[in-house]
């Protein structure tokens, strides 16, 4: 049995979907739409709802990722994206001995001129530190912890994914701001579900990167994007960072090295380049 957290946010809508398609059997937990509907900042609820259900594999969605949010709601960011997550590890392990977590975690641990290797943490918002806490506290748990970005088609007109903010702005001939000076390696909604499915089969442990070769600025990779779609890519504007008005830091290069996972998982991952062309028919059909 898998259970599934945070299944009506963007990543977790588009992998009901996968799960429909291929038939696998799962359940969802979270505040509506579950099939355990409850406040996952309630312990009694959490507890409760996994020894209930003795889920044999837990993926972890739910997170706020709000990077704003986080600086200025530090309790609520702790609560949902670190203490969460333990809690159900720990009552996991408590009442089966045949368990595996996954983790999804984030790029943003990372600062500095990349592509990073895992230990080269460096968080500098409270939103990051977050993720990485858990990350760490995971590691005494038969899990693992994928550090990552994605994109690709949304199942929800409420929750875009990078990919579809551009599509959009050039459907509705709107312009869309974008950073012409921060760097990362995201990969494709398939990707991700590609590496969950060969997880499941093999259960690697620890922390690890996942993202494509060869990463972009994401001016860099909205351009690239209207090319492969022959969208007209005149509204896609590129400013830097310090342009914008932000509570929080960012990271300026989240570019990932992601050879370990590649080599313990036996699989290799395309260069950014290819992962956009990859996902081209999803929206042109």
């Amino acid at each position: 049995m898998i259970l599934l957290s945070g299944s009506n946010g963007l990543l977790g809508t588009v992998l009901k979907n996968y799960f429909d398609k291929n038939n696998i059997v799962y359940s969802t937990i979270g505040r509506k739409n579950c099939n355990f509907c409850g406040d996952i900042q309630n312990n009694l609820f959490v507890e409760k709802t996994i020894k209930t259900l003795e889920p044999n594999i837990f993926i972890n969605l739910a997170a706020i990722t709000d990077v704003d949010f986080c600086e200025t709601n530090q309790e609520i960011a702790y609560k949902i994206n670190t203490e969460f997550p333990s809690l159900v590890s720990r009552t996991l392990k408590l009442s089966k001995k045949n368990y595996y977590i996954i983790q999804i975690s984030t790029d943003q641990v990372y600062d500095g001129r990349g592509p990073h290797e895992e230990q080269t943490v460096n968080p500098i918002n409270y939103y990051s530190q977050t993720k990485l806490e858990i990350d760490k506290i995971l590691l005494n748990y038969n899990s693992i912890s994928l550090r990552t970005n994605f994109f690709g088609k949304s199942y929800s007109d409420k929750k875009l994914s990078f990919s579809d903010k551009i599509f959009d702005s050039c459907l509705k001939n709107q312009e869309l701001n974008v950073f012409n000076d921060i760097y990362f390696s995201p990969v494709s909604f398939n990707t991700i579900f590609y590496v969950i499915k060969n997880l499941i089969k093999k259960n690697l442990n620890g922390i690890y990167n996942l993202g494509t070769k060869a990463g972009m600025s994401k001016e860099e990779f909205a351009l690239y994007f209207c090319k492969c779609l022959n969208l007209d890519s005149k509204n896609i504007i590129g400013n830097p960072q310090n342009k914008v008005s932000l509570i929080a830091k960012r990271p300026r290069d989240m570019r990932l090295n992601s050879k370990k996972l590649e080599n313990d998982l036996g699989i290799k991952f395309k260069n950014l380049k290819d992962e956009i062309k990859s996902i081209k028919d999803e929206y042109i059909k």
